[in-house]
């Protein structure tokens, strides 16, 4: 059952508390919203106004967005009921040359958990205070990265399941240590 169309070149999806979609795409300008009744929120898609997002994430009340197209690798936070107050979280690439191609993220143990393409690292980021620091490295070019809820004994407060564009899903079993500084 088709529930939206027309919007072309989609690559990351959010849904909010109230049932909207937000989509991103890495070649388009601004993330889309799309109601619930299936209408395009067009004016919070043209304040929404950002260049090559990848992956999307909510956590509380702020969409969190990757940016393909920016050599920093920014992590950009936005207020749901308010886009004109985007802010950077933190750039995970402070040398430019060393661009960290960004996908999806989760959230695990109060911090955003994000997808390194290229680089085959689970980078962890405080959502308030913007440190981060590598969780896993490795991994064959991670795209999504999931908490476990209910996939057999696996435990939601230790494992991360991770797929991959070489066709495998992997666990990744991470020790609960409270939240990156």
């Amino acid at each position: 059952m088709k529930v939206v169309d027309g919007v072309s070149g989609i690559n990351g999806l959010a849904i909010d508390a109230d049932g909207s979609f937000d989509l991103s795409g890495e070649l388009a300008t601004g993330i889309v919203k799309i109601r619930p009744d299936g209408t395009k929120d067009e004016k919070w898609t043209r304040t929404a106004n950002l260049f090559g997002t990848n992956g999307l994430h909510i956590a509380g009340d702020r969409l969190y967005a990757s940016v393909l197209t920016n050599a920093a690798s920014p992590v950009v936070r936005t207020p749901l009921n308010d886009p004109t107050h985007r802010t950077t979280l933190a750039n995970l690439s402070p040398n430019p040359f060393d661009a960290k191609p960004l996908d999806d993220f989760t959230t695990f143990d109060g911090n955003l958990i994000i997808t390194s393409f290229r680089d085959g690292e689970l980078i962890q980021v405080n959502p308030t205070t913007g440190r981060s620091g590598t969780l896993a490295i490795g991994l064959r070019m991670p795209t999504s990265v999931r908490v476990a809820r209910g996939f057999g004994e696996h435990s939601a407060q230790h494992a991360l399941f991770v797929s991959e564009a070489s066709g495998r899903i992997v666990k990744d079993t991470i020790p609960r240590h409270g939240t990156t500084g």
